[in-house]
């Protein structure tokens, strides 16, 4: 559909859970908007979840496919416009316009910077060349395949523990490589992964280097003194964090040290009527919950501007 020339009431950067409760109640409270995602389809990181998800208040989901799915159906019927598969190259504050990498540009009476995060990287040799030949992206997904075999994760919150975990019922050894002496998980992952033999625990250790002959084979890791050490492995996982998809955002709109958006109660950023939801905006609690949550609560908030400038 061409949109050329066409101003929304509400822009939305990004189509995870918050993009998609924020195009929800644009459409209940009678607001135009146009959902921008650079991803083929909508749902953002619940496509890299592969637990159950049993915290979001009255529902139980098998994984994060199948909460994307019950998201996708509330979502039927609902009018809104959609750009999919493009990234989003600038926000033109002044203008409250975004302008995107296929060159077009989309105005809006409000903005709404929904786009999460995407996990970190260690960013060293051989990181992306063995991503999908070797270095995985879930433990949960590949748990079976991990069957005789050595695996390194790193990382040291609970993400990476619960990784290791998972991995070491079928592996023959996991490596836990942690850059710090103490883990930030919860006790009881710190405990289970203490207690079980299968898991060789490196702390204050970086992984330097992956290499192998066309897929993972050895990991280099070195030590707080210095000392290399080559693990052979089958695979891993990398758990390092998370950090906020920020790059397009000018310094016209406030950020913390770590890039994450600094908003109010309503979810206003420093920038008249642009607004920031979900992740992107809440390094306390990047859940599902909070993402449905304050997207809810700033389009509520942007209605009543619109409604009152009307």
């Amino acid at each position: 559909m061409d949109l050329k020339g066409k101003v929304f009431d509400v822009v939305i950067i990004g189509a995870g859970p918050a993009g998609m409760s924020a195009a929800l109640w644009c459409d209940d409270l009678g607001l135009s908007c146009c959902v921008i995602e650079s991803g083929r389809i909508f749902g953002g990181q619940l496509h890299l979840i592969h637990n159950a998800i049993k915290n979001h208040l009255g529902s139980d989901f098998s994984d994060g496919i199948d909460c994307f799915e019950h998201f996708s159906e509330s979502l039927k019927g609902r009018r809104f416009e959609t750009r999919i598969g493009v990234n989003v190259k600038e926000i033109d504050v002044p203008g409250l316009a975004v302008r995107l990498s296929d060159r077009g540009a989309l105005a809006g009476k409000s903005i709404v910077i929904a786009s999460g995060v995407r996990r970190r990287k260690l960013r060293v040799p051989g990181e992306s060349e063995f991503y999908g030949k070797g270095i995985i992206d879930s433990g949960a997904r590949f748990r079976e395949q991990a069957k005789g075999r050595s695996i390194v994760v790193v990382g040291g919150g609970d993400a990476a523990l619960e990784n290791a975990l998972i991995l070491a019922v079928h592996a023959d050894r996991v490596y836990l490589v942690h850059r710090r002496n103490e883990f930030t998980a919860k006790p009881e992952f710190v405990e289970s992964i203490r207690s079980n033999s299968k898991i060789e625990v490196l702390t204050n250790s970086a992984v330097q280097a992956f290499t192998g002959d066309g897929k993972l084979e050895f990991i280099d890791v070195s030590g707080v003194d210095g000392q290399q050490t080559r693990l052979t492995v089958g695979n891993a996982v990398i758990r390092i964090g998370v950090e906020p998809n920020t790059d397009f955002v000018p310094p016209a709109i406030d950020a913390d040290a770590n890039g994450y958006l600094r908003v109010d109660h309503e979810g206003r950023t420093s920038a008249k009527l642009i607004y920031a939801v979900g992740d992107v905006a809440s390094p306390v609690s990047p859940t599902i919950s909070s993402a449905v949550g304050t997207a809810a609560t700033a389009v509520k908030s942007i209605a009543k501007l619109i409604h009152t400038i009307k």
